[in-house]
């Protein structure tokens, strides 16, 4: 999907993807509240505390964000399989919706264009 993200870099593809988020956030005045840090990783964390609460299952979970499986787990790893996207779609966006108004918010995004 990314061809020219390199798995060389020091923190893997998404280091490049961090790095320009970050610059932007800095670049907008925005910061982290208290001694946390503020990246793409903070969406990452409110997903699966998110879709913990939700009670979507471990490895869907996992699945969605993008972490392996653990390797202590000897069950998935000799019988579960990959969920698809529209699988895991499924069991995870309604948890996910935030309650944003899309079409609220259509006429700001075209006005950027």
């Amino acid at each position: 999907m990314f061809p020219v993200l390199s798995f060389e870099a020091e923190n893997g593809p998404a280091n490049a993807g961090q790095s320009a988020f970050s610059r932007h956030l800095e670049r907008l005045g925005i910061e982290a509240r208290g001694k946390g840090i503020l990246g793409l990783h903070s969406f990452r964390d409110t997903v699966v505390n998110t879709l913990t609460l939700a009670g979507v299952h471990e490895e869907v979970r996992k699945q969605y964000v993008g972490h392996e499986a653990g390797t202590t787990d000897d069950h998935h790893q000799s019988y579960g399989i990959d969920l698809l996207p529209s699988g895991l779609a499924k069991q995870c966006h309604p948890a996910l919706s935030f309650e944003i108004d899309l079409d609220g918010l259509r006429p700001l995004l075209q006005a950027t264009k």
